[in-house]
């Protein structure tokens, strides 16, 4: 388990339905610490891996997140590209 993955697992229910205003400034600040550092060293700050990201849209999700592109489709899974609706009225 990587530092900010274990980061957010101790911290979780901090995030549950507050304002970030409301969040300790000091464990943000840690957070994006370990974020540039992690993608500083071109790993996964989830998994550990190294990048190899596929498309533009990849990229620009890793520079905000810093996840490899198997835990941001492991993460995202049908919210960045969803399946085509099987409602009988599109057909």
């Amino acid at each position: 388990m990587t530092k900010i993955k274990k980061m957010f697992a101790e911290r979780f229910s901090e995030f549950n339905n507050k304002p970030i205003t409301q969040m300790d400034t000091t464990f943000l600040y840690e957070m994006r610490f370990e974020l540039a550092k992690a993608k500083r060293n071109k790993c996964c700050t989830w998994c550990g891996a190294a990048y190899k990201m596929k498309t533009r849209k990849d990229k620009d999700e890793r520079d905000l997140s810093g996840m490899c592109q198997q835990c941001i489709d492991d993460t995202f899974n049908g919210i960045l590209d969803p399946k085509p609706s099987t409602d009988w009225r599109s057909v």
